[in-house]
Protein backbone atom coordinates (compact mmCIF):
# COMPACT_ATOMS: atom_id res chain seq x y z
CA UNK A 1 0.00 0.00 0.00
CA UNK A 2 1.41 3.40 -0.94
CA UNK A 3 0.79 6.61 1.00
CA UNK A 4 -1.28 9.39 -0.67
CA UNK A 5 -2.93 6.99 -3.15
CA UNK A 6 -6.46 5.62 -3.51
CA UNK A 7 -5.88 1.88 -3.79
CA UNK A 8 -8.64 -0.54 -4.69
CA UNK A 9 -8.05 -3.50 -2.39
CA UNK A 10 -9.24 -7.03 -3.14
CA UNK A 11 -9.10 -9.75 -0.48
CA UNK A 12 -9.86 -13.39 -1.34
CA UNK A 13 -10.81 -15.33 1.78
CA UNK A 14 -9.99 -19.02 1.52
CA UNK A 15 -11.55 -21.36 4.07
CA UNK A 16 -14.30 -18.88 4.99
CA UNK A 17 -18.03 -19.11 4.27
CA UNK A 18 -20.35 -16.14 4.49
CA UNK A 19 -23.68 -17.98 4.69
CA UNK A 20 -26.19 -15.72 6.42
CA UNK A 21 -23.69 -12.90 6.81
CA UNK A 22 -25.33 -9.52 7.41
CA UNK A 23 -22.37 -7.27 8.14
CA UNK A 24 -18.74 -7.30 7.02
CA UNK A 25 -16.06 -4.83 7.96
CA UNK A 26 -12.33 -4.56 7.41
CA UNK A 27 -9.98 -3.17 10.05
CA UNK A 28 -6.53 -1.75 9.31
CA UNK A 29 -4.37 -0.89 12.32
CA UNK A 30 -1.05 0.74 13.15
CA UNK A 31 0.14 2.34 16.38
CA UNK A 32 -1.26 5.77 15.47
CA UNK A 33 -3.82 4.90 12.78
CA UNK A 34 -7.11 3.03 12.74
CA UNK A 35 -9.20 2.55 9.61
CA UNK A 36 -12.49 0.68 9.65
CA UNK A 37 -14.10 -0.05 6.30
CA UNK A 38 -17.84 -0.72 6.66
CA UNK A 39 -18.87 -0.36 3.02
CA UNK A 40 -16.78 -3.15 1.50
CA UNK A 41 -18.34 -5.14 -1.33
CA UNK A 42 -18.71 -8.87 -0.74
CA UNK A 43 -18.88 -11.30 -3.67
CA UNK A 44 -19.78 -14.87 -2.69
CA UNK A 45 -20.46 -16.14 -6.22
CA UNK A 46 -17.08 -17.84 -6.61
CA UNK A 47 -15.28 -20.65 -4.82
CA UNK A 48 -14.06 -18.22 -2.12
CA UNK A 49 -15.61 -14.98 -0.83
CA UNK A 50 -13.99 -11.85 -2.26
CA UNK A 51 -14.00 -8.54 -0.38
CA UNK A 52 -13.26 -5.30 -2.26
CA UNK A 53 -12.96 -1.72 -1.06
CA UNK A 54 -11.15 1.50 -1.93
CA UNK A 55 -9.16 3.60 0.50
CA UNK A 56 -9.15 7.38 0.23
CA UNK A 57 -6.05 9.51 -0.18
CA UNK A 58 -6.67 10.89 3.31
CA UNK A 59 -6.74 7.36 4.77
CA UNK A 60 -3.48 6.26 3.12
CA UNK A 61 -1.82 9.57 4.02
CA UNK A 62 -2.57 8.81 7.67
CA UNK A 63 -0.68 5.52 7.55
CA UNK A 64 2.91 5.47 8.73
CA UNK A 65 5.67 3.78 6.77
CA UNK A 66 6.17 0.14 7.70
CA UNK A 67 3.73 -2.61 8.59
CA UNK A 68 -0.01 -2.33 9.06
CA UNK A 69 -2.29 -5.07 10.36
CA UNK A 70 -5.45 -5.99 8.44
CA UNK A 71 -8.36 -8.23 9.43
CA UNK A 72 -11.83 -9.00 8.06
CA UNK A 73 -14.68 -9.41 10.57
CA UNK A 74 -18.28 -10.41 9.99
CA UNK A 75 -21.57 -10.95 11.78
CA UNK A 76 -24.35 -13.32 10.71
CA UNK A 77 -28.11 -12.90 10.97
CA UNK A 78 -27.93 -15.27 13.96
CA UNK A 79 -25.58 -12.82 15.71
CA UNK A 80 -22.61 -15.16 15.26
CA UNK A 81 -19.30 -13.44 14.70
CA UNK A 82 -16.24 -14.44 12.78
CA UNK A 83 -12.84 -13.02 11.87
CA UNK A 84 -9.93 -13.90 9.64
CA UNK A 85 -6.42 -14.31 10.91
CA UNK A 86 -4.57 -11.01 11.12
CA UNK A 87 -2.47 -10.32 8.02
CA UNK A 88 0.28 -7.77 7.51
CA UNK A 89 0.53 -5.27 4.66
CA UNK A 90 3.53 -3.06 3.93
CA UNK A 91 3.01 0.72 3.69
CA UNK A 92 5.52 2.54 1.49
CA UNK A 93 6.05 6.18 0.67
CA UNK A 94 5.07 7.91 -2.52
CA UNK A 95 8.06 9.20 -4.49
CA UNK A 96 5.97 11.80 -6.30
CA UNK A 97 6.03 14.85 -4.02
CA UNK A 98 3.58 16.61 -6.35
CA UNK A 99 0.83 14.32 -5.06
CA UNK A 100 1.34 15.56 -1.52
CA UNK A 101 1.76 19.23 -2.47
CA UNK A 102 -1.33 19.18 -4.71
CA UNK A 103 -3.38 17.77 -1.86
CA UNK A 104 -2.04 20.44 0.53
CA UNK A 105 -2.80 23.21 -1.99
CA UNK A 106 -6.35 21.92 -2.43
CA UNK A 107 -6.92 21.91 1.34
CA UNK A 108 -5.59 25.47 1.64
CA UNK A 109 -7.72 26.64 -1.28
CA UNK A 110 -10.86 25.09 0.19
CA UNK A 111 -10.05 26.65 3.57
CA UNK A 112 -9.79 30.14 2.04
CA UNK A 113 -13.24 29.86 0.48
CA UNK A 114 -11.89 30.11 -3.08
Amino acid sequence: MIQFTTPAVTLTLKGVTFDGTEKVWVSIRQKESEIDITDATVDTSGEHPVITFTLTQEQTAGLALGSALIQVNWMTSGDERGATDIATVNVTRNLLDEVKSYDDEQAESEGDGE
